[in-house]
């Protein structure tokens, strides 16, 4: 039986920080972990900073392994909006669990 990971929270920049650090923002921007759309809306509200785009929650797995979830904003294009960046909410790296504090 496997052991449950350590759990931390941390603080959204340094959530960010840890995700650009161990390497899975690199893997992601390249491709090498798998997509799983956990959520998506489309952002109708024409005052909204993001209107026409949709926000996701996105699952991301290396191999059956959940590594992350991510929050963007996806134009339509595929572009991402804001800035530019996935923002991690969840991240396991080794055996710990992160989660932002928001």
């Amino acid at each position: 039986m496997e052991d449950a990971p350590l759990g931390r929270r941390v603080e959204p920049r340094e959530l960010r920080r840890l995700f650009r650090e161990s390497g899975l923002q690199e893997r992601y921007e390249r491709g090498e972990l798998t997509e799983l759309v956990k959520r998506s809306r489309h952002v109708a509200d024409p005052t909204h900073l993001f209107s026409c785009s949709h926000a996701e929650v996105v699952r991301l797995f290396d191999g059956d392994r959940k590594v992350a979830v991510i929050h963007r904003y996806r134009r339509s294009d595929g572009s991402l909006a804001a800035s530019g960046l996935p923002d991690p909410k969840f991240l396991r790296i080794d055996d710990v669990v992160y989660n932002a504090t928001e």
